[in-house]
């Protein structure tokens, strides 16, 4: 019986060290828009963003030109 609680031990302490060291891999960035740091990282980039979100209203119909 000892024996066994050793073995479970040893594999629960195993299981928490290796899941522990695997961050990484969780922060991805996503594929189908686009992060902050593509986003705001040059100032070109946040012209040709907020260029959009303007012009959204525009495409509606919502504002008049």
């Amino acid at each position: 019986m000892r024996i066994h609680n050793i073995i479970k031990t040893v594999c629960l302490a195993g299981s928490l060290a290796l899941l522990s060291a695997c961050e990484d891999w969780l922060e991805i960035e996503p594929k189908d828009r686009f992060g902050d740091t593509t986003v705001w990282g040059s100032e070109e980039n946040a012209d040709m963003f907020l260029n959009d979100i303007i012009s959204v209203p525009l495409k509606l119909g919502r504002i008049k030109n």
